[in-house]
């Protein structure tokens, strides 16, 4: 009986044990692994910006170009989903971190990199719910768990902040707000994404809460001129995220067709906000909360 209880002991030691060495990737697949990856090659910025913050820099081979923190990655090799497969392999990597939008669109780069044996785990958090549980698959990835635990203690810490304040404001002076994520097409945040939530936390109005996603899955929303015009007397700020898929400036908000009649455009109130910190799945997000609530609320987020 002993030896029996033993050994069902050092098969459930076993079990916990392969469990703590596994997570699932963006397609349900279930990714096991011995132990945290080394030497580690991430084309997605805030793959490497997460494991620079939970302490493991060191194992960073390779990044992918991040024009907002560049010189933090200075001296390691640049590499993007462009590069050809002799590139990747010989740099030897372990592990080399994607997003959906490169597993589609480079079938061929990604099935080439994993029949060689590189390991290749496909991220990306598409809601601000998920952030907590890509937070912690990173975390595992790379041996810092515990780091991982911190990281999302001191998010939450930030936000609980953030909602203190926007508490204080009265709900006659909530300001409504059209969030546009891409000037072209005329995009917007899809419900449950970051810069959506990001204007619910601070205590505003999206005028586009009534948002589609383009499709299932996606973080940004088609909404037509027309039916921003149909709100245009609505709409008291009117901001617009600046970054690599949205180069826009106030000038050119201004300067669009039809947008003369919005009152945030009459009444001069529109801004630009850095993408990587209403968009970027790191903690930084708690820093575009900040900004953010100094554009629309300077009385109560600026101190």
């Amino acid at each position: 009986m002993k030896r029996i209880w033993i050994m069902m002991t050092m098969l459930l030691s076993f079990q916990l044990s392969v469990f703590a060495m596994q997570i699932t990737d963006q397609k349900g697949e279930i990714i096991t692994f011995e132990k945290p990856y080394k030497r580690i090659i991430s084309l997605y910025p805030a793959h490497a910006e997460l494991i620079s913050d939970l302490g493991g820099k060191n194992l960073l081979i390779g990044v992918s170009h991040d024009e907002s923190l560049f010189k933090r990655y200075e001296g390691i090799k640049i590499f993007t989903y462009h590069d050809n497969t002799e590139k990747f392999i010989a740099a030897k990597p372990d592990l080399i971190l994607i997003r959906p939008m490169i597993e589609k669109k480079f079938k061929g780069l990604v099935r080439i990199l994993r029949e060689t044996g590189i390991q290749v785990v496909s991220l990306q958090p598409s809601t601000y719910k998920e952030l907590p549980e890509y937070w912690s698959k990173i975390g595992k990835l790379i041996g810092r768990e515990d780091a991982s635990k911190e990281y999302i203690n001191t998010f939450n810490q930030g936000v609980e902040k953030i909602t203190n304040i926007s508490k204080r404001i009265p709900k006659q002076n909530r300001e409504k707000i059209f969030f546009e994520t891409r000037h072209k097409n005329f995009l917007t945040s899809a419900p449950g994404t970051m810069p959506y939530t990001i204007i619910n936390t601070i205590g505003a109005i999206n005028i586009a809460s009534d948002a589609k996603p383009l499709r299932k899955g996606s973080t940004v929303a088609p909404y037509k001129l027309e039916k921003i015009l149909s709100k245009a007397d609505e709409i008291d700020i009117f901001v617009a995220q600046k970054g690599v898929m949205n180069r826009i400036s106030v000038e050119d908000i201004y300067k669009t067709p039809g947008f003369s009649a919005i009152k945030a455009i009459q009444n001069k109130q529109v801004y630009i906000i850095p993408e990587d910190i209403v968009s970027r799945p790191t903690k930084r997000l708690v820093e575009g909360m900040q900004r953010l609530g100094e554009i629309v609320y300077p009385k109560y987020f600026i101190k």
